[in-house]
């Protein structure tokens, strides 16, 4: 074999083991970018944690509130505290902001002046509160029943056992133990005013049974009623509004 074909040969080498090189290389880089895609991420990343406590906690807080307001114009057994027509509640109990809108509902100093604006005042008062936990009732709920449909479904679609799986069941547990925090505040603003609702219902009856005028027990009844109807109005329609979250 002569030098110049020696030389042929060595290109020919060179020219194939780069070729190969190349390709082998080409081939790892395109493995390596197919491999190095993000792994599909847990749909329990969804859920946002922080939003649902700091969602509850508000709903809580407003549902407090409620019951504090609540506690001031009506007793445990749902009647109507009748210091509240004559300006004896206090409200410090209630948050600054609250204390502030519900003393607002109350502007009337004279005693006899309050007690013919009693009604009106104390629906604007409820409705300083009332209104309140609607708003932050809804959000609570609808972000503990996501959270809680989310977990569910990443939890079935986990390897049992895996960590992934106990870390969503952990999640699980803890929005559950919200929900219960937030139904159980709900539920003692529910009774309370179902409580009251139920007593401003049985006055007009009680008016009419004690009605100092002869033969116009209807008419007293009917006064009280008309009377107490602004009270009445604010809790049926807080009602309604909560049964239908």
């Amino acid at each position: 074999m002569n030098a110049q074909t020696k030389n042929i040969l060595r290109g020919l080498i060179i020219a194939l083991t780069v070729g190969s090189v190349a390709c082998s290389q080409g081939f790892q880089s395109n493995s390596g970018g197919s491999s190095s895609k993000a792994a599909s991420t847990s749909p329990a990343s969804q859920v946002n944690m922080e939003q649902v406590r700091a969602s509850t906690t508000a709903a809580n807080t407003a549902l407090t509130q409620a019951q504090a307001l609540l506690g001031q114009i009506f007793t445990t057994n749902g009647t109507i505290n009748y210091n509240v027509f004559l300006g004896g509640v206090d409200f410090g109990a209630l948050s600054t902001s609250t204390q502030a809108c519900v003393t607002a509902a109350f502007p009337t100093a004279n005693p006899l002046a309050l007690v013919l604006t009693a009604p009106g005042d104390i629906a604007a008062a409820l409705t300083c509160v009332l209104n309140d936990v609607v708003t932050v009732a809804g959000i609570a709920n609808t972000d503990l029943n996501n959270a809680i449909t989310i977990l569910n479904g990443a939890l079935a679609q986990a390897t049992a056992g895996s960590a992934e799986a106990t870390e969503i069941q952990s999640m699980i547990t803890e929005v559950q133990n919200l929900q219960s925090q937030y139904n159980a505040a709900m539920q003692a603003v529910a009774m309370q005013v179902g409580l009251a609702n139920q007593f401003l219902a049985t006055l007009p009856t009680m008016a009419a049974g004690v009605c100092p005028i002869p033969g116009l027990s209807i008419i007293c009844g009917a006064a009280v009623s008309g009377f107490l109807t602004p009270v009445e109005a604010e809790i049926t329609n807080f009602q309604h509004q909560i049964a239908a979250l």
